[in-house]
């Protein structure tokens, strides 16, 4: 009796010594006895108390579970909150059946974070039973609410399809590389993940090349690497080729002239909605679809850039055609009018066009390996092989020029492009196209393929080497590098280092690599899970990039009060859920019902939606 009504105390006679013995017996005691032992065996299996909940609440699942499928809609399609009570009530006139409570948009924001975090305790269950190898990408950015937040994904292996993971959107209290370290582990540990856990199956970590996260002293990857030694950190790839870009233009000469006439292009046409609604028409005359003009190497990515030299390249004499409108429109004063005529002066230059198609033609390769290097299926190998092949082919324009050069310069040489004469002028220095691709090829080289030089502070000599070892031991897993004829033992001692350095059996890995070369159709059982590690160091930290661009649509002006806790868990429903028709959400709403009210909870205050009274009558009419 005195342990059911937690009346358990020692006995007040004798000194301390006696009344903690005694304790010590009553504990020991009660640990072998029956109803202990009973109750232990009880709290194996799921609670009766549980059970017995859900029994009364049978009939509420199927109402319940249509306001969870109006939550999920919402934040799959990034919808405020306050839609939700609007959307119920569209379904009660409908004819559906929606209880009378849990309409409200307070209720709508504790449906999805009850669901996001179901949703994260499943994918980490199943990470935590199979044991699963993971890496981490990160990265740091303001909201709206300018509040700084670390956006924090996870790449594993689900049915041995490895999958990239959105993870935590966290809140950093500063932006120190110790800060981010600890809100990093911190998140981590929070989500079940336990430092046994982590120091066994942390492959990889992936992160942009800011000081914070690379330096050499102090970073994050520096912090990490100190706790987990094995660990690969890895600077991204996209990150890496933006930075040789921009070492070329700050390099080049004459580049600067050719960026700052295409920024004052889009200077032009982003300002004004007149000059666009100009432009457009005289495209239309011309039969010519005109592109949008943006920035052209700024902080955008290569990608944008291109954009842009393309939108240029083709809406080529559309823009001559305005220019030289608008340099005699009487409606327009001295000063624009000289700008314009010296816009369209510039556009006749040969030397411009020559600039425009090396242009076009460079940013079109680098373009094309920055999308691919995108990719989520992306792996180690691969991208080096397509670094590589870019590279040559870039270093090839110095002799053979691209498409589009070759196209400026029989321009050139002709004096005319598309109707436009050019000419020759003696004030314009072309971009010197060996000096500019040398340049570029040098710097992609050296940023792609560091050799731990002063400037790259984040990855020294001795991690360099390591990386280039740990590639040559992937590279014997590529069955196009295998050489013909095929030895027996190919390829075995780089087999056991990969082995020996991620804890895999050996033995195993040998036996299944063997049955590889044997059959290269398929991946033995055996392989599997050196295979499914090369599939999980990340190349780039894109996705981090494209969270931050959902939580951007998210914390629109008119949202930027949502704490980073709500951003969080729209993004994990967004980014890691299912479609809404194969989503089924009894399971959400069954561990909802634990806790919460149902749909139809009596005791619930009813929900109404507030309307202007001003129109009452012209609503009855209408």
């Amino acid at each position: 009796m005195e342990w059911s009504q937690t009346k358990v105390t020692y006995s007040h006679n004798g000194n301390r010594q006696y009344q903690l013995s005694c304790l010590r017996s009553k504990i020991y005691k009660h640990a072998m006895s029956k109803s202990h032992k009973a109750a232990e065996e009880l709290s194996k299996k799921k609670s009766t108390i549980d059970v017995s909940i859900l029994k009364q609440l049978e009939g509420e699942v199927d109402k319940t579970a249509s306001l969870f499928r109006t939550a999920y809609h919402m934040a799959k399609k990034n919808r405020p909150y306050t839609d939700y009570q609007d959307l119920v009530v569209l379904q009660q006139a409908n004819g559906l059946d929606m209880g009378i409570t849990l309409h409200s948009r307070y209720s709508a924001k504790n449906i999805i974070d009850h669901t996001a975090q179901e949703m994260r305790n499943k994918i980490l269950n199943h990470i935590l039973t199979e044991d699963k190898r993971f890496s981490v990408l990160i990265d740091e950015s303001t909201t709206l609410s300018k509040k700084s937040a670390l956006v924090v994904y996870l790449t594993s292996t689900v049915n041995n399809v490895p999958t990239v993971i959105f993870l935590d959107l966290v809140e950093l209290e500063s932006q120190s590389a110790e800060n981010i370290t600890n809100t990093l582990l911190q998140c981590l540990t929070t989500c079940g993940l336990n430092e046994n856990f982590i120091r066994t199956n942390f492959v990889a970590f992936a992160c942009d090349g800011a000081s914070a996260m690379l330096g050499r002293k102090s970073g994050v990857a520096t912090r990490l690497q100190q706790m987990y030694p094995e660990l690969i950190v890895w600077h991204c790839l996209n990150h890496r080729l933006e930075l040789a870009v921009g070492d070329t233009v700050k390099k080049v000469n004459n580049v600067n002239h050719f960026t700052s006439f295409l920024d004052k292009v889009y200077t032009v046409y982003h300002r004004s909605p007149k000059n666009t609604r100009e432009l457009a028409q005289h495209a239309e005359e011309l039969e010519i679809h005109v592109q949008k003009i943006g920035r052209v190497l700024d902080v955008r990515w290569a990608a944008s850039s291109f954009r842009t030299v393309k939108a240029v390249w083709n809406s080529y004499r559309a823009l001559h055609h305005h220019f030289s409108a608008a340099s005699v429109d009487c409606t327009r004063d001295e000063n624009e009018k000289a700008m314009y005529r010296g816009l369209m002066t510039k556009m006749e230059t040969q030397e411009f066009l020559c600039d425009l198609g090396l242009m076009y033609d460079t940013l079109e390769e680098i373009s094309h390996l920055s999308l691919t290097l995108q990719e989520r299926g992306m792996t180690l190998t691969r991208a080096d092989k397509l670094m590589k092949r870019t590279i040559r082919i870039i270093a090839s324009m110095i002799i053979s020029p691209g498409d589009k050069r070759k196209d400026a310069l029989a321009a050139a040489e002709r004096e005319e492009f598309h109707g436009i004469p050019l000419t020759a002028s003696p004030r314009l220095r072309r971009i010197d196209s060996a000096v500019f691709l040398q340049s570029l090829t040098e710097n992609l080289e050296e940023r792609l393929f560091s050799t731990g030089s002063s400037r790259h502070p984040g990855v020294s000599a001795e991690n360099t080497a390591q990386y280039t070892d740990l590639l040559e031991n992937f590279n014997v897993l590529i069955p196009e590098n295998w050489p013909v004829p095929l030895q027996e033992q190919y390829g075995e001692t780089c087999i056991k280092q990969l082995a020996h350095r991620f804890r895999l059996d050996t033995r195993k890995a040998l036996e299944g690599f063997r049955d590889y070369k044997e059959n290269s159709s398929e991946i033995p059982e055996n392989l599997s899970p050196l295979t499914n590690i090369l599939n999980l160091i990340p190349v780039s930290n894109a996705e981090c990039e494209r969270g931050f661009s959902l939580m951007n649509i998210i914390v629109s002006p008119l949202r930027c009060r949502v704490s980073i806790q709500s951003v969080s868990s729209l993004m994990f429903v967004n980014l890691n859920g299912p479609p809404l028709i194969k989503w089924n959400p009894k399971d959400y709403v069954k561990s909802w019902l634990l806790k919460h009210r149902a749909a139809s909870d009596p005791r619930a205050r009813p929900c109404t939606l507030k309307y202007p009274t001003d129109k009452e009558a012209l609503w009855a009419l209408l």
